[in-house]
Order: C-alpha cells, then sequence, then structure tokens
C-alpha cells in the first residue's frame, strides 16, 4: 500500500473525526442489535471506513454480472464488511495508528517478540498486556482481524447454543479479510477488494 493511499485513508480519518459518521439506516438494515453495539465501540474513521468497504463491496458484487450473490450470501458480506475492523476498538488515536503504521510501511514490525506472519502479524495470538504504546497500536492494527473475529465469536455465543453457519462465515471473513490471497473464495475476495479500494 502506497504512502499517497495511506495519507488519503488518514485525511478520511480526520474528517469523520470532525463531522461524524452517519450511515444510521444502513447500518440497523444490516446488522442486528448487539453487532451494532460492536460496530459502534469503534472509533468514528473506523466507522465511516466500514460503511465505505461495505458499500464498495455491494457495488463490486453488482458490478459482476452473472455472479451476483445470493440474498445470504450478500447479507453475509455486507456484516463482514461493517464489522471487519472492530477488533480495533477504541486504543490509541487515528493519528497516533496512523503515525505508528506509516512508519512500519516497508518494514515487518516486531510486536509481542513473536516472528510475523506473511501479512505482518504475529504468528500467534497472545494476551498483549506489556510493551509500549507503540507495540499496543502496531499489535492492535496488525491483529485486529483476530481480536474482530474473537469478539464476534463471543457475542454470537453468548445465548449458548451452536453458532450458525451465517456467523461462522462471518467470523471467517473478518479474520481472514488481511490475507494476501483469497482463493476461490468469492466473498473474501470481494471484501478484500473492497477494503484494499478504501
Amino acid at each position: 500500500m502506497s504512502f499517497l493511499h495511506r495519507a488519503g485513508q488518514y485525511f478520511s480519518a480526520i474528517r469523520a473525526e470532525l463531522f461524524g459518521v452517519g450511515g444510521d439506516d444502513y447500518i440497523a438494515r444490516y446488522l442486528s442489535d448487539d453487532e451494532q453495539q460492536l460496530w459502534r465501540g469503534q472509533k468514528a474513521p473506523d466507522m465511516a471506513h466500514s460503511l465505505n468497504v461495505a458499500r464498495t463491496a455491494d457495488r463490486l458484487q453488482n458490478d459482476d454480472v452473472g455472479n451476483n450473490l445470493s440474498p445470504d450470501e450478500r447479507l453475509i458480506l455486507l456484516k463482514a464488511a461493517l464489522l471487519h475492523d472492530i477488533g480495533r476498538g477504541r486504543f490509541g488515536s487515528s493519528f497516533a495508528k496512523s503515525l505508528a503504521v506509516l512508519l512500519t510501511i516497508g518494514r515487518t514490525p516486531a510486536v509481542d517478540n513473536k516472528k510475523p506472519d506473511a501479512q505482518g502479524r504475529p504468528e500467534a495470538m497472545q494476551d498483549f498486556n506489556t510493551g509500549s504504546y507503540r507495540e499496543n497500536l502496531l499489535y492492535h492494527y496488525y491483529c485486529h482481524p483476530q481480536i474482530g473475529g474473537k469478539l464476534l465469536r463471543e457475542l454470537y455465543s453468548r445465548y449458548g447454543g451452536q453458532l450458525s453457519s451465517q456467523q461462522e462465515r462471518i467470523i471467517r471473513l473478518v479474520e481472514h479479510h488481511r490475507d494476501a490471497d483469497a482463493g476461490d473464495d468469492r466473498l473474501l475476495q470481494l471484501l478484500i477488494e473492497a477494503d484494499r479500494r478504501n
């Protein structure tokens, strides 16, 4: 990802912090009350970003003539797009996150003393309660897919019983939205591309 793309994301984040996010009708249409609560647990820039990703993903699937998604697949995609960054939470300011990430472009950060995988994430999820503020910022940035998947699994299992196939699919998309290769998973391909464009 280029410096200019990151700079554009930063200015979009500032705009969201200054002027708010909106999109309440859109969110209510696709997310349950509990999912909306998780979505609102993000900072304004991440909420604005996820709205843009969902709209882009929907546009991409509509543009793919002959390969349109079923209504159930579309719902799964839009839920995952709206929830894909919930693992970032409210830790750190948008400026601090952007600066920490900009300073690591082209380098693989050593977070929590774990060897990073291909996406720059630690290979194993660990409780991260030590380290510097910068390490915590980078941890939340690079590990947010796994953190988000864990939050969704906790939410969906809150009422007992086995998770539905739809819930499992949403979790999988959130956990893998930063993967370099989506293989033949059409929903993941759409989510990754929509996220890349925003």
